[in-house]
Formats: C-alpha cells, structure tokens, sequence
C-alpha cells in the first residue's frame, strides 16, 4: 500500500503535491506494478477540495492495480461522507484508531481506554454498515500496551465485524527493532507474530524511517 500521497501530504518540509503530479505519480505506479497486483493500493485524504478532486481523477483512471483506498479519522461523519462521495467506487478504508497511552490521553484527550474502543467502534461499524471493509490503523502501536488493550482491542473488532476488519500495525515514531529476539512492544517480529495469532487478522506493517529502520522491519513484519 502506497502512502505518498496521504503521508507526503504531512511533511512540513516538503510543498504539498501539485494536483497534476499526484496523477502523474499514479500513472507510474500503475506502470510499475504492471498488472501484478503486488502495489496493492494507494492511500488518499478526503478532507480538502484537492483531496476530493484528487480522488475523483485517480477513479477515474479505472485500474485494477493499485486500488484506490482513502483514510478517515475516528468519526462516523468520515465514512457518511466518504460513501456520499466515492458512490460505491471505494470498497476499503484506513481508519485511526490510535492505541499508545500517549496518544489516547493526549493527543485524542479520551477519558479512559475503554471510551477510546467505543470511539473507534463507531466509524468501524459505520463503514461495515456502507459495505466498505475498515483497515483499522493501530497508530503507535510499538509504544502500546500490546497484552492490556490492544488484543482485547483487536479482538472484539473481528467479533463485531465478524471478522471482515483488517489492521495497520503502524511503527509511527519508527523506534521498533527488527530483532527477533526483541520483546514487546518494541520488537517487530515478535509483535506482529502475537498479533496475529491473537486476533487472526489480516495486517499490515507501516513503518517509519526515523532511525533507519523502515525496511529491515517491513521485511521482518
């Protein structure tokens, strides 16, 4: 999955994307992929009059590969909007569902753990309701309390969506380690390993490269 476009659109360092560029950098992706499927998705914001023009144009170019997959805060508006907007056209989106204590009580300002799955669960079971299958971003996942929330977490996902939910195991800070050996949450193979045996879930690894580690750990998830 692809995520120019949407975390490109986030670095303060660089100019947003001109309009015609993101098309351009679509074309190439498809040529690249070359039928293959193995670019599986590209990944657009909805938010912004340029996001929905983007997302119209990149629709319209009608290919297979790589889809055309959007990301929607925690919000069931998000996904009302997104149905009124993609008319069906957009079959899967990334949804935030932050889980480190960090990001649920600062920067999301929930309550307590147990509001912020209640949170989650709405737009989730919105977008199950709109016939779009929820890739359930599990942002700072390797400062989280793997055991304590974010299994019970993953858990009773699959069970209210019997199971048609997917997951991002997001590496936002980039500090996970590729080691094996590595304990949780910080270690890559271990956590996705857990993960999966817990939940059965398909996932996904998002990895950031603060310290140099994004590959290593993508080939180790």
């Amino acid at each position: 999955t692809d995520t120019t476009l949407r975390d490109g659109a986030q670095d303060p360092c660089f100019a947003v994307f001109p309009n015609d560029a993101k098309l351009a950098y679509f074309d190439l992706l498809h040529a690249l992929d070359n039928g293959t499927g193995i670019i599986d998705a590209v990944e657009v914001f909805i938010y912004q009059k340029r996001d929905l023009w983007t997302l119209e144009k990149l629709l319209g170019r009608g290919y297979d590969f790589p889809r055309v997959t959007t990301w929607t805060r925690a919000t069931p508006k998000d996904i009302r909007d997104l149905v009124s907007i993609s008319q069906g056209r957009v079959k899967e989106t990334g949804l935030l569902a932050s889980c480190s204590d960090h990001h649920i009580f600062d920067r999301l300002g929930f309550r307590s753990k147990e509001e912020a799955v209640e949170k989650y669960l709405a737009p989730i079971m919105t977008a199950c309701e709109n016939s779009i299958t929820p890739r359930v971003h599990l942002e700072d996942a390797t400062r989280s309390d793997v055991e304590g929330w974010v299994i019970p977490f993953m858990q009773r996902v699959m069970d209210e969506t019997q199971g048609r939910a997917r997951f991002r195991v997001c590496d936002t800070l980039g500090v996970g380690v590729p080691d094996a050996h590595a304990s949780l949450p910080f270690g890559i193979p271990r956590l996705i390993s857990v993960l999966s045996c817990a939940s059965n879930a398909e996932l996904e690894f998002h990895g950031h490269n603060d310290f140099g580690y994004a590959t290593a750990n993508s080939m180790a998830a």
